[in-house]
């Protein structure tokens, strides 16, 4: 199904080099249902204290905002499901792996690669308690912003988006 806009909170997780092993455990691989796999979701991470993932601040993020190379490492497509199953609908990145970004695609998880520049202005905004917009419209993906508190103030930041010729991801 075609994505019309994606938007609120974002996890402001920015790790470079992030494996598919990393999003979901070799332990998780046992099963072909894609429910309850969010649980397994960063696993590792998630069993350090204070940890972005299990933060109340961040629950229920339809975005995750990472750094280069995200889902680098092994095909498994068990990495897609486990995101799209923890509510992840977009992952914003200045790279991805293309096998990853394939498996996203057809898994209908949205993936956005932004320059380093953005990609900063991005997790600045989420830590200023702003809400992001990723909004795919006729071949042009705009970001925007706005405090998660106001309903209706969005201020554009990004709109130089178009789709990538080389993958399936979306691309400056």
């Amino acid at each position: 199904n075609p994505v019309s806009a994606i938007s609120g909170k974002a996890y402001p997780f920015g790790l470079k080099n992030v494996d598919t092993d990393v999003i979901i455990p070799a332990a998780w691989l046992k099963t072909i249902s894609r429910s309850g796999l969010g649980k397994g979701a960063f696993e590792a991470l998630r069993k350090e204290p204070g940890n972005l993932f299990d933060s109340a601040e961040y629950a229920g993020s339809p975005i995750l905002i990472a750094g280069d190379n995200f889902g680098c490492g092994s095909s498994r497509e068990h990495a897609a499901w486990a995101l799209a199953d923890m509510g992840i609908q977009a992952v914003i990145a200045p790279s991805f792996s293309d096998i990853f970004s394939g498996n996203a695609f057809k898994n209908g998880l949205l993936t956005v690669v932004l320059p380093q520049a953005h990609l900063q202005a991005a997790m600045a905004r989420v830590h200023e308690r702003f809400c992001l917009e990723v909004a795919p419209v006729a071949e042009v993906v705009a970001g925007r912003a706005r405090l998660c508190s106001d309903t209706a103030a969005w201020a554009d930041w990004w709109a130089c988006m178009r789709p990538s010729t080389t993958s399936r991801s979306l691309a400056c």
